[in-house]
């Protein structure tokens, strides 16, 4: 018998390995099952580094959620026992700071992944950032949440303003403009161009004696002056964070407390770049889906552990209330303190 466990021991090292090469190594697989002849170098290039980015996405998003449900649980363990603002504040804080941080640090590492796969194509790298939804009474704005360029801050605007944003919202899918200073022609909106400096661009409008004709495509920019030259883009990739495409169950629709969650927006995924034609519509919206997945996950479990959660709710209304409170207290304190220096 205790031969017969040496000798199965012994087979174990060689099955473990090929266990491993064939499920921690699915793309050296792959390349021994398919012809190569079949596959261009840049679609070889970009399931590898999909592979790379698949291994570096779960490691993240495994210790984020983790991390962040420890803090959470944390928070709720403070409203059970009936906390007061002064400890509950600082929680909310470290678990907000928490996802926020730990979120710019994955978005920039995916930001890294997506400069790897556009590495070799013509002209300077592209800019990249992830934009958000923001809700107001008036109108529904984006905003810039990251961007992979220090100090690029660019104003928030209504959907209804920039057609590429426009379309998403209307269609559920992305958006794709190789050649921006030509769909003005067809009534491209973007509310960072002049819109007269446009139609004098392309023809549409005759120059009066006052107006001087743009020569160059970064003078149809409002500010263009102030800005980089890598920020007058031609061409344009949006790909939204959405459930849309999913398979949600009745139940999870009906926990997790948010309206039209099968149909809502989480945030985009936006790719550009100062010459038009850049794109490969093929290759670039697949790799574009990828990452954008990827990321929707860090900002639905940033939702799970915040906006959406009963806890969390709950401990920013007793902060609220008890500053309210606070602050009626200091008030109520000095009328008395005024009633009675006025009663002498």
């Amino acid at each position: 018998m205790v031969n017969e466990v040496k000798d199965a021991l012994k087979e174990v090292p060689e099955t473990i390995l090929s266990a491993a090469k064939l499920y921690f190594s699915p793309l050296a697989g792959w390349r021994d099952a398919l012809n190569e002849s079949y596959i261009s170098n840049a679609e070889h290039k970009a399931i590898r580094l999909i592979g790379r980015a698949a291994c570096d996405n779960q490691s993240d998003l495994i210790q984020y959620s983790f991390l962040a449900a420890e803090r959470h649980k944390v928070i709720k363990e403070a409203v059970k026992k009936g906390e007061r603002k002064k400890k509950l504040e600082p929680l909310i804080e470290e678990l907000v700071t928490f996802l926020n941080d730990s979120f710019h640090k994955s978005a920039l590492n995916n930001f890294r992944f997506l400069h790897h796969h556009f590495e070799n194509r013509r002209g300077e790298r592209p800019r990249i950032c992830i934009k958000g939804n923001f809700k107001t009474a008036k109108k529904d704005t984006v905003i810039t949440v990251f961007s992979d360029r220090v100090g690029r801050q660019e104003s928030d605007f209504a959907i209804a303003e920039n057609t590429g944003y426009e379309v998403i919202e209307k269609t559920g899918k992305y958006y794709l403009n190789n050649n921006i200073p030509k769909s003005t022609r067809s009534g491209y909106k973007n509310p960072r161009l002049n819109a007269e400096a446009v139609q004098l661009f392309i023809g549409q409008k005759i120059a009066n004696e006052k107006q001087t004709v743009p020569s160059l495509w970064k003078e149809c920019w409002i500010d263009y002056e102030k800005e980089e030259p890598y920020s007058f883009y031609k061409s344009i990739l949006i790909i939204p964070m959405t459930l849309r495409n999913n398979q949600l169950s009745d139940e999870f629709k009906k926990k997790i407390s948010m309206d039209d969650v099968d149909r809502a927006i989480f945030g985009y995924l936006c790719i550009d770049h100062p010459e038009t034609d850049y794109f490969i519509e093929d290759l670039d919206i697949i790799i574009g889906y990828f990452f954008a997945d990827a990321l929707s996950l860090f900002l639905i479990t940033r939702l799970i552990y915040t906006e959406i959660s009963k806890t969390f709710r709950e401990a920013e209304s007793l902060v609220a209330l008890q500053t309210i409170e606070q602050s009626i207290s200091k008030e109520v304190e000095e009328l008395y303190k005024k009633m009675q220096g006025d009663s002498y």
